[in-house]
C-alpha cells in the first residue's frame, strides 16, 4: 500500500543519532484515516546509556521480554530491520509526509540509518504548537513545548510518557486537534491542501482513537473513532468530562492488558447516555467488559459483565444503585496495575 503519512517517535539510548534506536513506533496514514500502527522493540549495540534508561526504562531484560511477548520475528537491532527502512523511504520517496514531534530528533537517526527525508515533506507538531501554547522562553521569545506540555495545552493530561508508541499516539492526538487550536493555518500549502480535504478533520475529535493490540506489533484497521461536539448545557459538560476522565483510565488499563499475550484485543466505548465501557478479548473467546464509574469524586472500575463464546460466567449491575454482595468492583489509586491485578484475580475465581 502507497501510504500518505507516517507519524514517528523514537526511544534511543542516548541523544545522539549514532546510538542504538530501541524502540520505533510508527503510524501510518491512508486518505486521511490511520491505517496502521508498527511497534518494535530492539536491543542497543552499544553499553546502555543511564541517563536515556531513566527516561524509557528499556534494559536488555525487558526489551527481551517485550519481544517475547509479541512473538518478534523481526531484527534484534534497529539497523538491520531492512523491511521497516525500506517501507519508510518508500513512503518518503513517493512524496509521503513525515510527522513527529521534534522531527529534528527522530528524523537525525533515521538519516543516520540512510534514510532521506525532504525538508518540505516534515511536519514537527512541537513547532506547530509553539505559539498554540505561548509558552515564554526564560531568555527569548516562546519555548518548544514538551509533549506533555502540549497535552496539557489542549486540555489531556498526559500519559505513559517515553513510551515510543504512547507517545506517536499523543502525537497524533495533537495533530487531530491543532486546527481547532491555532489560528494560523495556511491553506494554500499542499500539505494543508491533502489534510484539509481528508475526512481527518471534519469533526472535532474527542474520544477518537479505538486501543487494539496497541503495545504488541502491527496492525491494520485501526479507525479514528470521532464524536462532534455542539452547545451543551451545563450538565451535558458535566457527562463530557465524566466521559473524559473515564476514557483516560480505561485506556491505561486497556495498555496494562494489552501486554499480555493471550488477549486478541480491546475496546473503548464512550456513550453519553450511559457509562464509559471497556471490552477485553481474550483468546478462547473469552470476553470481560467493565465500566468507569465514580462515586463522589473517587474512581472506580466494575465488572459488568464476563462471557465465553455465548456462555455468561458472570452478570453485574451497571447501575450503581443496583449493585449487589456478588457484584466486583474495584477502587481506582495511583497505581493502574493494582486494578488490573485485582480482575485478574475475580477472573480466575470463574475459571477464566
Amino acid at each position: 500500500m502507497k501510504w500518505d503519512a507516517v507519524i514517528v517517535d523514537l526511544e534511543t539510548n542516548g541523544l545522539e543519532p549514532s546510538t542504538s534506536v530501541l524502540q520505533f513506533a510508527g503510524i501510518f496514514i491512508k486518505d486521511g484515516k490511520l491505517q496502521k500502527v508498527v511497534n518494535r522493540y530492539y536491543f542497543p549495540k552499544e553499553e546502555l546509556d543511564p541517563e536515556a534508561y531513566l527516561r524509557h526504562r528499556l534494559d536488555e531484560e525487558k526489551i527481551a521480554l517485550l519481544r517475547e511477548r509479541q512473538g518478534a520475528k523481526y531484527p534484534k537491532w534497529f539497523d538491520e530491520d531492512e523491511e521497516l527502512l525500506e517501507e519508510l523511504q518508500k513512503l518518503f520517496n513517493s512524496g509521503g509526509w513525515f510527522i513527529g514531534f521534534n522531527t529534528e530528533f527522530d528524523g537525525g537517526f533515521l538519516a543516520q540509518r540512510g534514510l532521506t527525508i525532504l525538508r518540505d515533506r516534515a511536519i514537527d507538531v512541537m513547532a506547530l504548537y509553539t505559539p498554540v501554547c505561548g509558552i515564554p522562553h526564560y531568555r527569548y521569545g516562546l519555548k518548544f513545548p514538551k509533549l506533555s506540555e502540549a497535552i496539557y495545552c489542549i486540555g489531556f493530561t498526559p500519559r505513559g510518557m517515553h513510551n515510543a508508541v504512547v507517545d506517536a499516539f499523543e502525537t497524533y492526538k495533537l495533530f487531530r486537534f491543532y486546527p481547532f487550536h491555532s489560528h494560523q493555518l495556511e491553506h494554500d500549502g499542499p500539505f494543508w491542501d491533502y489534510f484539509l480535504g481528508t475526512e481527518m478533520w471534519k469533526e472535532y475529535p474527542t474520544e477518537f482513537f479505538i486501543l487494539k493490540k496497541q503495545l504488541r506489533g502491527e496492525f491494520e484497521d485501526l479507525p479514528p473513532k470521532v464524536v462532534l461536539i455542539e452547545d451543551a448545557t451545563e450538565e451535558d459538560k458535566d457527562i463530557k468530562e465524566f466521559n473524559r476522565r473515564g476514557f483516560e483510565v480505561l485506556s491505561d488499563l486497556a495498555r496494562v492488558f494489552l501486554e499480555r499475550p493471550d488477549v486478541e484485543g480491546v475496546n473503548i466505548d464512550i456513550n453519553d447516555s450511559d457509562y464509559p465501557t471497556l471490552v477485553v478479548e481474550f483468546k478462547g473467546r473469552l470476553q470481560l467488559t467493565v465500566v468507569y464509574d465514580e462515586d463522589e469524586g473517587y474512581p472506580s472500575i466494575r465488572v459488568f459483565e464476563v462471557k465465553i463464546g455465548d456462555k455468561t460466567l458472570f452478570e453485574g449491575a451497571l447501575d450503581p444503585f443496583r449493585l449487589s454482595e456478588n457484584d466486583f468492583e474495584v477502587d481506582v489509586g495511583d497505581d493502574i496495575r493494582e486494578v488490573y491485578d485485582e480482575l485478574i484475580r475475580f477472573l480466575k475465581t470463574l475459571g477464566g
